[in-house]
């Protein structure tokens, strides 16, 4: 797969832009402010989108960064081969905002839509990974990483890339995640919060009970169906002898006519004379709101109704006579206070005996408390009345509410000449059944005239006495016979057409069984593909403990393997080891010892983060990828920078390259081999 052609309508600086690319090494020379990383956004942006919310600032946000300084949306498109002989054409317009964005794959030749690239993640399909994934794998950057440890930025990348497959995400946080995935499949117990597995049972629950239902309706329309089958066979045969007797004496066929049309003028009389009754006249235009609006009507006055007029309640009287009754009390119990101090101080004054003074304290003391006792009754009585007081006015409230709404049905009532309610269901359904009445017959004078004009049966019935002359000796037999044989046609296509209503209402509306079997299928199979999820899901709990271990012993070995044929290609032999210890400290073998990586230069951080990022490439992006390089080697010395290059051209033998610099370095080593696609912009 490669990218053959980058058009650009608008994009940042770019403008109805065209930049051819050919499927092994392309280089992308430009100076400062050139547009490499204009371009470099452009490309990332066909394969994966804009996200749909991005509040970061404008060196970050490329819907703010790289809209057209001309101006309108920006747009444009990537043709890439596919490598099987299928050209498809990615085509994208970036709005201001995403609800404006816009997404074509088709295919170069036909122009056709591809069904296979719908949605907007074609690099997730292409590549085989995510947005963020791409960019820590397939897109290279000058890279100031170092290592220092198993707490260091690369190892923590690699550690999340063990046991995960991304370097953002780390162990424990899946831990969480597994944690999470398992509440959501299967609650842990009846006070948590249903998982999938369990909505789904219940859901299988009422599918199943559905189903049982609905079985039982098919058994009651195999019934109608049965009975619809007897009487279709029923009319034939009546048909059958009908026609026999119009083949053997056509002339009957004109009192056939005749009796038909007769029929018909019947049931059109009836049918006029229905329209004309009062109920359907008055009645069959009503329509629902205005029921509902009687209906509602007539519902809160039954609700006043049976408000049996709420008197004050008999405790509350009571509990008032009650405190009436010790206010009595209390005041004669104030009176005898006061006249016992009264007279108690009076006969101290004249005898000066001091067990006068004791009756003048005791009338006193009584006088006090009787006082103060009074006030808390007074307000407990008040209390009392002001609750009688408001369930009268309460009672008062809803008998007027009773009376506006009673008088407001009586003038409807009026206005729709009824008596009550009542009255009106009735005469409404009165009505709805004259009109199915009225509908039955037309249906019967449809099925009567078959097709035919009634002006040509009445011009075919007119033969009718003339005919009757030839066959006086047995027209009473065929009279009889076309007759009994009409009526019970008439008849019997009534009770079909009975029945075939019957057999449509049976499952109006419903769900049929085969798609509810189909959804108990499915359903189950959920059911059994979440419960495999549950069991992965806990065993992956289970086994996450161990996956440092798994990890020395499954990603590491092949991890350390391709980063070694890499560094040393890379370094022209100088670091022949590089090794990851069971800690993921990481440590370069050089003149036979083993270096910590910390003590290496800047150039040599590079090249092994190079040779460690081209690794993960080969182990986790398979054949289908392109790798694009964003000044790689700005670090590197001239024999680094060699090295890494005709590194490059070897991967681009098996895969696209697209390498930006603005290093004349580069430039010149592209020239010098002349196999690379060098476009300067």
């Amino acid at each position: 797969m490669h990218i053959s052609e980058i058009s650009i309508k608008k994009y940042g600086k770019f403008e109805d832009f065209k930049l051819p690319l050919k499927s092994g090494f392309n280089l992308i020379y430009g100076e400062n402010e050139a547009g490499k990383t204009t371009l470099n956004s452009f490309i990332r942006r066909m394969f994966y989108g804009m996200a749909l919310r991005d509040r970061s600032g404008v060196k970050t946000n490329d819907r703010a960064r790289y809209m057209p300084f001309s101006g309108g949306n920006m747009s444009g498109s990537l043709k890439l081969d596919l490598g099987s002989g299928e050209n498809i054409v990615i085509s994208r317009t970036f709005g201001r905002t995403a609800a404006a964005d816009r997404l074509s794959i088709v295919n170069d030749a036909t122009g056709e839509e591809i069904s296979k690239f719908a949605g907007e993640s074609v690099g997730e399909i292409l590549f085989g990974c995510s947005d963020g994934m791409f960019e820590k794998t397939l897109w290279l950057r000058q890279n100031g990483t170092y290592m220092g440890g198993s707490d260091d930025e690369i190892t923590r990348r690699l550690i999340n890339l063990a046991t995960s497959g991304d370097e953002e995400v780390s162990a424990s946080l899946a831990a969480e995640n597994l944690a999470t995935l398992q509440k959501s499949l299967k609650a842990a117990d009846n006070r948590s919060a249903p998982g999938k597995i369990d909505k789904l049972q219940r859901e299988l629950n009422e599918l199943t009970d559905e189903k049982l239902r609905l079985e039982r309706k098919r058994e009651t329309l195999a019934e109608y169906e049965q009975k619809y089958a007897a009487l279709q066979k029923e009319r034939a045969g009546i048909e059958r002898t009908i026609e026999e007797y119009k083949r053997a004496q056509t002339a009957v066929e004109a009192k056939q006519k005749f009796d038909v049309a007769q029929k018909i003028d019947e049931y059109s009389a009836e049918i006029e004379e229905l329209k004309t009754t009062d109920d359907y006249i008055n009645y069959i235009d009503i329509d629902e709101a205005r029921k509902f609006e009687i209906s509602e009507k007539n519902r809160e006055l039954e609700e006043f109704g049976k408000l049996s007029g709420e008197d004050v309640s008999d405790d509350v009287t009571a509990e008032l006579e009650k405190a009436r009754k010790k206010k009595r009390l209390r005041v004669l119990a104030f009176i005898f206070g006061g006249i016992a101090a009264i007279g108690g101080g009076a006969a101290y004054g004249f005898t000066a005996n001091w067990h006068f003074s004791i009756i003048v304290a005791l009338g006193l003391a009584i006088w006090v408390l009787a006082l103060l006792d009074l006030r808390k009754i007074k307000c407990l009585i008040a209390e009392w009345q002001s609750k009688i007081d408001a369930i009268a006015q309460s009672e008062l409230d809803k008998k007027s509410k009773f009376d506006i709404l009673n008088q407001e049905l009586c003038e409807i009532y009026r206005e729709l000449n009824v008596t009550g309610y009542g009255d009106l269901l009735e005469k409404s359904a009165n009505a709805a059944r004259i009109k199915a009445k009225i509908e039955l017959l037309r249906e019967n004078i449809q099925v009567l005239l078959d097709g035919k004009d009634l002006e040509q049966l009445r011009q075919e019935a007119s033969g009718y006495e003339q005919s009757s002359q030839i066959f006086e000796s047995n027209k009473a037999a065929i009279d009889r016979t076309l007759n009994n044989g009409q009526s019970k046609l008439l008849f019997i296509t009534e009770q079909i057409q009975d029945m075939k209503r019957s057999i449509n209402m049976l499952f109006a509306g419903e769900e049929s069984l085969a798609a509810i079997t189909s959804n108990i299928a499915k359903n189950k199979e959920e059911i059994e593909e979440l419960k495999l999820q549950l069991a992965a899901v806990m065993m992956a709990r289970e086994e996450l403990a161990n996956a440092a271990n798994e990890m020395k012993n499954n990603f590491t070995p092949p991890l350390n393997s391709a980063a070694n044929e890499v560094i040393k290609g890379i370094s022209n032999g100088k670091y022949s080891d590089l090794r990851v210890s069971e800690e993921l400290s990481i440590k370069v073998l050089q003149d036979d010892a083993l270096i910590e990586g910390e003590y290496l230069s800047a150039g040599a951080f590079d090249q092994i983060y190079f040779a460690l990022r081209m690794a993960v490439v080969e182990l986790l992006c398979g054949e289908n990828k392109i790798l694009f390089l964003d000044d790689t080697f700005t670090q590197y010395d001239d024999v680094r920078a060699k090295a890494a290059f005709d590194y490059i051209l070897k991967i681009s033998r098996e895969c696209q390259v697209v390498m930006f610099t603005c290093q004349s370095r580069e430039l010149f080593m592209a020239r010098e081999r002349g196999n690379i696609n060098v476009i300067t912009i």
